[in-house]
């Protein structure tokens, strides 16, 4: 991927919209099959991973079949790939769980879903300090996943994430987000373009520590699960630059 490819589909994700879980999950599936995914979903939990179902939200293009057969089957209760969203801190894919697989039950799961055309894949976990997870996972027929292309389904799952807290109430929406010093807008908007904190102190002639420190100040005020959806929701109300 070129760089202005990568910006090309950055913007997209950053413009994404959707008034509806309908609109919403088309394009979901349309920046997906951009980035090389022929399916997609966004599922939202509380703490943990329920028992038989996502509490709340399901948005996406996984085929309605295998989402029938899935539920019916209550293979929510023993998805390897799903249950490890619940201690992954980054994104995974798919074959780095199926190497630690050893059930016979967790082995029938991904069998049935590769029989299904979902052969491998990219996960996104997003946990939020309230306990919720909420996960993202975008469904190939490969396994040759570019580090670019999970930077921008981390975008992805950050703009998802925050444009789905229109379909379920949330008891911090509609609170007014409290107002960014201007050093905290300056290290967003260097988050927003890729930036480490380590690169982003060089920039700004301060210490990573002192960079981190203000990022944690940005969490500490908004509802944002990490670093990357808090230069999200900057740029989407206007505070930065996208």
């Amino acid at each position: 991927m070129t760089p202005k490819e990568k910006q090309d589909l950055q913007m997209l994700i950053l413009q994404i919209n959707g008034r509806d879980a309908l609109a919403l999950s088309g394009a979901m599936g349309r920046i997906g099959r951009a980035l090389g995914f022929h399916a997609i979903s966004f599922s939202r939990y509380g703490a943990g991973l329920g028992a038989k179902h996502p509490k709340g939200l399901h948005l996406g293009t996984m085929p309605g079949v295998w989402v029938d057969h899935y539920l019916a089957s209550g293979y929510a209760e023993i998805d390897p790939v799903a249950h490890a969203a619940v201690t992954a801190k980054r994104p995974y894919t798919w074959g780095a769980v199926k190497q630690g697989v050893v059930t016979r039950l967790a082995r029938m799961v991904l069998l049935d879903a590769a029989d299904a055309g979902l052969v491998d894949g990219v996960v996104i976990p997003l946990k939020l300090p309230n306990g919720r997870l909420d996960v993202l996972s975008a469904v190939a027929d490969h396994s040759n996943f570019d580090p670019d292309i999970i930077e921008l389904l981390e975008l992805l799952a950050d703009a998802v994430r925050t444009l789905s807290e229109d379909f379920v109430p949330d008891p911090r929406r509609g609170r007014d987000l409290e107002p960014l010093t201007a050093r905290e807008r300056q290290v967003l908007q260097l988050v927003l373009i890729g930036k480490t904190n380590k690169e982003i102190g060089q920039l700004l002639g301060a210490s990573e520590h002192t960079i981190a420190r203000h990022i944690a100040s940005v969490l500490g005020k908004w509802p944002a699960a990490n670093r990357r959806a808090a230069a999200y929701l900057a740029a989407r109300y206007g505070l930065i630059d996208m």
